[in-house]
């Protein structure tokens, strides 16, 4: 569900809600090249589930597979859009798979917890209730 339109329709609201849809295509279009070895492979941000580090090695954590790569969690986190947040040294993660949240962990949709640091869980707090819109 991308808008609800409840009648009497007019041209503000229909404008509106043309606009979201137009946002929400751009949002899935989005991507990043991801260096596998002599390959490069082209990964929908959307697709990403989260990103973890143990220590050289990368891994985007996708729906269906793993695509491991080396580098830095914090050169990645540069490339990802807003919808990821830092919830740990080793861990990013998409705010859109997010089902459950708590102060010291988080569920994905797909059921995978992960931790959330001490050092991160305020700044973490804030992010996800921004771009839920429940914050304070």
């Amino acid at each position: 569900l991308i808008y609800l339109l409840k009648k009497p329709i007019n041209e503000e609201k229909i404008m509106k809600a043309i606009n979201k849809a137009f946002e929400n295509i751009n949002e899935s279009l989005k991507y990043i090249i991801i260096k596998c070895g002599k390959d490069n492979r082209k990964v929908y941000i959307n697709d990403i589930n989260y990103v973890e580090s143990e220590g050289r090695l990368i891994k985007f954590n996708l729906d269906r597979e793993v695509i491991t790569t080396y580098g830095k969690i914090s050169d990645v986190d540069g490339e990802l859009d807003t919808s990821f947040v830092r919830i740990h040294k080793s861990y990013l993660v998409n705010m859109k798979k997010i089902k459950n949240y708590a102060l010291n962990k988080v569920v994905l949709e797909n059921n995978k917890v992960l931790p959330i640091s001490r050092t991160y869980a305020k700044k973490c707090k804030e992010t996800i209730f921004d771009f839920l819109k429940i914050g304070d």
